[in-house]
């Protein structure tokens, strides 16, 4: 598989999952991993956007460190994409403004200004394609 067809076939799945885990590190130093819903904002494979719970367990552990990896998989084929970056969390407005969905309420009464909503804002530098028993590294610039 070429690199550009590995960049293609990486986009498609990260389009269209459903879900991801999101691994950090504990404050033990080892890695701690969540299934999230997919991001809510994803510019190409580089920028994805989150929404969380300020008050969770990994936004503490992503404050404490940054290192992050994201990974979508498709079960029916075995094929993954993982992603490898940092994380950010972010309370501005501007920020929730733009994740917010209809039914956010749900969880969150006071709506994009309540104090237990945050966006986690993901920058990747690298991943790693897997598919056919074949991996795939590259870079994002």
């Amino acid at each position: 598989m070429t690199a550009k067809n590995v960049r293609v076939a990486a986009e498609r799945l990260a389009a269209k999952a459903a879900t991801c885990v999101l691994s950090t590190l504990d404050s033990d130093g080892y890695p701690a991993m969540r299934a999230l819903l997919a991001p809510r904002v994803r510019k190409g494979l580089a920028h994805m956007e989150f929404t969380t719970n300020t008050s969770s367990r990994h936004v503490a552990e992503i404050l404490a460190d940054p290192r992050a990896c994201v990974y979508f998989y498709d079960p029916k084929l075995f094929r993954g994409l993982l992603l490898k970056g940092k994380m950010a969390v972010s309370t501005a407005k501007a920020d929730r403004d733009r994740v917010w969905r209809r039914g956010d309420e749900l969880y969150y009464s006071g709506g994009p200004a309540d104090p237990d909503y945050a966006v986690m804002l993901f920058t990747a530098s690298h991943g790693r394609w897997y598919e056919s028993f074949t991996k795939t590294d590259f870079a994002l610039d």
